[in-house]
């Protein structure tokens, strides 16, 4: 049996290994081959048929013009075959099916041709032979010009898969050019003008340290500059190379390393003759290690120890040493240029330290500092440290104290920016063989004039669209995806905005609707990158767009293409339950450790979902667990005017299921996890729906805390519900309400209180009117007669839409004024002419209040009709 299945064994091998030969990888060519067979024997017939009706021209002599023009023809066709072999050129889908698969089979027909019909062969026929004869010669040199080329090719070529694809995925991972890099971006003449000045700065010995800073935008290409100078201008021997970013994060390390580093500069490149400095380096930085673990002060000036018992004797060694070091290198005049890297990568503490460094070694003599770093970053950390209201002003006061000789890093030319971004983007293209359109080209002058990479940012498109652009060429288009990944570089932000508001820019072709305030967010947030985003979203701008040629193109406005641009950029959205219970049992463990897991879960682009899978997940028993994530949630997010829609459901239901009905005294917990919170009556306010007890319970909660001033600090939108919710809801105590908010609009005035209540009069009077009577409950009719006097009274819709058109009042003025220049008459005439209508209760309320409240000259008549109406009903 064995016997049998080991035979069967290797002949299903057999068959594979076949199957393997002709079958994969080999598609391709056996389709190409059946092709250019079948287009060989119709060029073959099309060749003798043109021999057949040319027969009696072919046996003719032509004239000197003929031949001058089929000469001209001859040579026109041949140049336009070796232009586009030859030239490199993009590669469009029409040019190479005619180059792969037409022109070989003409070629092949032609030779086939002239072997087996020709009878005058090598120029022993009449004009028109000699012409064709000329013709084979051409298509024989073409093929062998053409083999020499691919054996050229192949010769170059990888052995394997796995070396071609190294070929092809030369990703840039450099911090910079490199010693052996190569410069593109014609940086060489900057570079060369610095080690100029380094240079006729080393060559006349000093007695201090001169200190320059080299200032760019990250990415700019600062660490480059060093490497063009110290690959061709300045001998390594001369150079010493600072990396503070590599320290770790211990900032008291930097002084003591640098001195490590120039110790074994020294070593390296410098006589036996200067053992005497090395050595008084060593025992110098022993010095600044032992007290840089004490308070730190010493690093920053040693004044502040002369009077510090602990620290004088350290001082004195100290301070004796330097000035033997500062002896020492001013007789061994040793020039040397100290490059330090990286600053703006470096937290606020660690740039100080660099600058404590530079001051505290600023005397050494014949030393150059050169400090890279972006100037508006590095102000900014440091005003933080130095300015008790950030000001960058201070920061950059405080670094002009140490450098001597600021230089700006010329921006480089957008011409070689924009030809290095093609280039590199046109080898991916060929590298991979995406299929692009005939303006490629051009798009790609079109976004990198768009985005003004910076060197480091253009090397990271490259870098992103070397990975994602292969694997999504057949689902996506080229230039939408190229788009996107810039965007994605360029501003993360606007990326996951984009993700996670498809419908703004797929025009509602989702279930949710376009939201106002998304629109509003994306040209506050993103404005200068609108004119693109119109583009890749015609919506944007107010075009429509053809389902059917975006589908057909995959372009990104498609709903059906749109997710698979995000494939592979985006982290997944699900959240598995086993998350859920490593966030649970975390935050039962500690705040910390659920801050840590909880930093880890949740992400911008997530956080609906996992907010939605903890609202479903709630269990009405497990009030300890409830209890912990409710307190967490809250004390995690403090700005509740932040909270997602799914947040706010999830708080929602949470409270709902932990305030107990039947004892107020059990919700003391829920209370004091509530009341912690910085938004607590908005959270409050929201939870007024959730049930008759539970609602009334947030009411109560709201008027045992309310606090009018903070409240109020909240823009209109935000407070009117909890505001609403506090003055007017049945129980309310009207007495502390109208004392509460008079010593309020005593200090601010009534109009953010108006503005809480008023609508427009003229889109439903009767609300307006319901709604001023709200307010007479709970502003007094002084401050209100008071306020709107300056208006005047306004009696007429044409008088209101004029005020308004005018614009020398607020809208709430306007509507203030006409509400009680009108409100009083209008009420009297509807009790006066609908005396048997049965009203409704907020009419009735409106009534009552108006009565209680308004202005006594103005509500006799009103009461008298009012008493009428209640004694009939």
């Amino acid at each position: 049996m064995r016997g049998v299945n080991e035979e069967m064994s290797e002949g299903v091998s057999v068959v594979k290994r076949l199957k393997d030969y002709f079958g994969k990888g080999k598609t391709n060519l056996s389709k190409l081959g059946f092709f250019i067979l079948f287009s060989t024997s119709i060029s073959y017939a099309v060749l003798l048929c043109i021999r057949l009706a040319f027969k009696p021209i072919l046996n003719t002599t032509p004239t000197n013009h003929v031949i001058q023009l089929v000469v001209i023809m001859y040579a026109a066709i041949w140049l336009a075959i070796v232009y586009f072999e030859f030239k490199q050129h993009v590669s469009l889908f029409l040019f190479k099916t005619i180059r792969r698969k037409l022109l070989p089979a003409v070629l092949i027909s032609i030779i086939l041709d002239y072997g087996f019909n020709d009878q005058n062969r090598l120029f022993s026929g009449g004009v028109w032979s000699d012409l064709y004869d000329v013709n084979v010669i051409a298509i024989s040199l073409y093929a062998i010009i053409l083999t020499i080329k691919k054996l050229l090719a192949k010769k170059g070529e990888p052995e394997t898969d796995a070396a071609d694809k190294a070929r092809k995925y030369q990703f840039h991972s450099s911090p910079s050019l490199g010693i052996d890099g190569t410069d593109s971006l014609g940086r060489e003449k900057f570079a060369k003008d610095l080690a100029a000045i380094l240079i006729d700065r080393m060559a006349i010995p000093t007695d201090h340290a001169l200190t320059i800073g080299l200032y760019g935008p990250w990415g700019s290409g600062k660490s480059s500059i060093f490497d063009l100078i110290e690959k061709q201008h300045i001998s390594k021997e001369k150079i010493i190379r600072f990396h503070p970013w590599y320290m770790g994060k211990d900032q008291n390390n930097i002084i003591p390393e640098f001195l490590k580093l120039l110790i074994s500069h020294l070593e390296n490149h410098q006589s036996n003759s200067q053992q005497k400095l090395i050595y008084g380096l060593k025992k110098y930085s022993k010095f600044l290690t032992t007290i840089s673990i004490r308070p730190p002060g010493f690093i920053v000036n040693f004044k502040d120890y002369m009077s510090n018992p602990e620290f004088s004797k350290d001082f004195e060694d100290a301070q004796g040493m330097r000035e033997h070091i500062i002896d020492l290198l001013k007789t061994a005049r040793i020039p040397m240029v100290v490059f330090i890297d990286d600053i703006d990568r470096l937290d606020n503490k660690e740039i100080q330290m660099i600058f404590k460094l530079v001051r505290l070694i600023a005397d050494f003599p014949n030393i150059t500092y050169v400090l890279a770093m972006d100037e508006k970053h590095v102000a900014k950390s440091l005003s933080q440290l130095y300015s008790k209201d950030y000001e960058e002003k201070v920061g950059l006061e405080y670094i002009s104290k140490f450098i001597h000789v600021p230089l700006y890093l010329p921006r480089v030319d957008s011409y070689l920016m924009i030809k290095a971004f093609k280039t590199s983007m046109m080898k991916i293209i060929n590298d991979f063989k995406i299929e692009v359109e005939n303006d490629y080209i051009d798009y790609l002058d079109e976004l990198a004039n768009h985005f003004q990479f910076t060197p480091r940012n253009m090397e990271r498109v490259a870098n992103i669209a070397m990975v994602h652009m292969p694997m999504l060429k057949k689902e996506t288009n080229p230039k939408d995806l190229l788009a996107l990944l810039a965007i994605k570089i360029d501003n993360p932000e606007l990326f996951a905005f984009i993700y996670k508001h498809s419908s703004l820019f797929l025009g509602g072709q989702r279930d949710e609707a376009v939201p106002k305030e998304q629109l509003e967010k994306l040209n506050v947030q993103f404005p200068t990158h609108i004119s693109l985003l119109t583009k890749l979203f015609p919506v944007l701008g107010g075009s429509s767009v053809n389902k059917l040629l975006s589908n057909k193109n995959k372009l990104i406005c498609s709903s059906v293409h749109f997710d698979t641009y995000f494939q592979y950029a985006v982290p997944s959205l699900k959240v598995s339950n086993e998350q859920l219970q490593k966030f649970y049992t975390a935050i039962l463990d500690s705040d910390e450790e659920g801050g840590k897991v909880y930093g880890e879960l949740v992400t911008d682009l997530n956080r609906e979902e996992f907010y939605h899978q903890l609202w479903l997940d709630i269990a009405p028993e497990q009030v300890e667990k409830n209890m912990k994530v409710l307190k967490f949630v809250l004390d995690w997010h403090q700005d509740f005017t932040k909270f997602t829609k799914q947040m706010k459901i999830f708080i929602v239901e949470i409270f709902k299921v932990l305030i107990r009905e039947d004892n107020d005294n059990d919700n003391d917990e829920v209370v004091s996890v509530l009341s912690a919170h910085n938004d607590d009556l908005l959270i409050a306010s929201q939870l007024n729906n959730i049930g008759s007890k539970k609602g009334e319970w947030a009411e109560n909660y709201i008027s045992a805390h309310m606090d009018l001033s903070k409240l109020m600090a909240y823009p209109d939108d935000v407070a009117q519900i909890t505001f609403n919710t506090w003055a007017f809801n049945k129980d309310k105590d009207d007495e502390n309400i109208r004392k509460m908010v008079s010593d309020w609009t005593a200090k601010h005035g009534i109009w953010k209180i108006v503005r809480m209540k008023m609508t427009n009069p003229l889109e439903d009077y009767s609300l307006a009117f319901c709604n001023f009577a709200n307010l007479l409950s709970i502003l007094p009719i002084e401050e209100i007669e008071e306020a709107v006097k300056i208006v005047g009274e306004i009696t007429s819709e044409h008088d209101f839409k004029s005020a308004l058109k005018a614009g020398e009042f607020s809208k709430e003025q306007i509507e203030l004024a006409y509400l009680q220049s009108t409100g009083y008459t209008d009420a009297l005439r509807e009790l006066y002419n609908n005396q048997n209508a049965i009203w409704s209760n907020t009419f009735i309320t409106a009534v009552e209040q108006l009565c209680q409240y308004g202005s006594l000259e103005k509500i006799s008549e009103i009461k008298e009709e009012w008493t009428k109406y209640k004694t009939r009903f």
